[in-house]
């Protein structure tokens, strides 16, 4: 499986553009609530479904590094993330670092020998 393939299938069912003003600190020190981004989230993982943990992994990374992307841009006074915008050797480095966590360890096989 190519990362690229994943990224293209998955970025389709993201918005272009996701208000991020609504954002807020919560939940100590780092924790900071994106209530618009959340809902985009959920609505993508529901299309997205279980059945290919491919295509479920890349969903839960791309809310993982639109999060941070998210407080760093609204650090700098800006209101909307635009999803493809954000850098896709980002991605894939947190996609990678995912598929290294516990579970995972048959579809990281799979994906370092198809990137070879």
């Amino acid at each position: 499986m190519k990362f690229i393939d994943i990224y293209n299938r998955v970025i389709e069912y993201w918005d272009e553009e996701i208000l991020i003003s609504d954002g807020y600190p919560a939940g100590g020190q780092d924790g900071f609530l994106f209530p618009t981004l959340d809902t985009a989230f959920g609505r993508v993982e529901e299309i997205v479904g279980h059945e290919n943990a491919w295509d479920e992994l890349m969903v839960w990374t791309m809310l993982q590094v639109f999060w941070s992307e998210s407080k760093r841009l609204i650090g700098e006074g800006k209101t909307y993330l635009k999803t493809r915008e954000v850098s896709l050797p980002l991605i894939e480095k947190r996609y990678f670092l995912n598929l290294e966590c516990e579970g995972w360890e048959k579809e990281r096989v799979a994906y370092e020998r198809s990137e070879a």
